[in-house]
């Protein structure tokens, strides 16, 4: 089990029909913004005179964000035909569903220890922005060996960062080291204080130079692929769907034959 779905944001089931991981996806974006409005909500509210009509919106908007998620959920229940499943890999948003009702809490009350628990638990909304864009993260990471591309990037980076103090004696410091090393492999070109003073640097800077530009333009490869990619499946969704009306319609004139 994927550790996606062992924290309970594993999206729509791996069996789902392409139909439903495709609104999983499409609902990506609209929900880390939902998420991550929890945080000026909370410290609005929390700063906010309760009772003022600029509050008042702001339980308003606290409410939308919470009827966003409920949305969510009811829509990928009624995708992927399979509830049960979905929800053992959604638990965190039930949790977060239930634990975060917009409640307006009389100010007798806001003191409470046990409900002013019950209304930062909504600060877990960010969780699920962070399960999202992490599942965004891992698809593209998965195609075609990117997260290799990147460890080696970050390889040459950390090599390149170690080793200029050693050959170089213009570039004295580990942080210097490292600017020096993360300009170098990006092509960046920062050499303003840290120019190579001898041949061995001058050589390794090079080195870094073309292995830089090599892994950044295959990782720059792969991301343009996978939005390449998402449109080909999309078009291919299309596709589908109109083959099936089609075969709808052609079964529906062979009955009144």
């Amino acid at each position: 089990m994927a550790f996606i779905d062992i924290i309970g944001m594993g999206g729509a089931p791996p069996k789902a029909s392409r139909l439903a991981h495709k609104v999983d996806r499409m609902l990506d974006g609209p929900m880390i913004v939902a998420a991550f409005l929890i945080i000026p909500i909370i410290f609005l509210e929390m700063t906010l005179p309760q009772g003022s009509q600029l509050h008042d919106w702001v339980l308003i908007a606290d409410a939308v964000v919470w009827g966003a998620f409920i949305a969510e959920y009811v829509i990928m229940l009624w995708v992927t035909k399979m509830p049960w499943k979905y929800t053992k890999r959604n638990w965190l948003n039930v949790i977060i569903i239930l634990t975060s009702i917009p409640v307006v809490m009389p100010a007798a009350y806001a003191a409470v220890r046990v409900l002013r628990l019950l209304r930062g638990l909504r600060a877990l909304r960010v969780v699920v922005a962070a399960g999202i864009v992490y599942r965004s993260v891992e698809r593209i990471l998965k195609k075609n060996g990117f997260a290799y591309f990147l460890a080696l990037t970050l390889l040459v980076m950390l090599a390149g960062a170690t080793l200029i103090p050693l050959v170089d004696p213009a570039i004295s410091d580990p942080a210097d080291g490292l600017w020096w090393s993360v300009v170098t492999t990006t092509s960046f070109g920062d050499y303003d204080s840290m120019v190579p003073s001898n041949i061995m640097s001058k050589v390794m800077a090079g080195t870094t130079i073309i292995l830089g530009i090599i892994l950044i333009s295959l990782m720059t490869a792969n991301i343009s692929a996978h939005f390449v990619e998402k449109d080909s499946e999309d078009e291919f969704s299309r596709i589908e769907e109109k083959l099936d009306r089609i075969e709808k319609k052609l079964g529906k004139l062979e009955k009144k034959r």
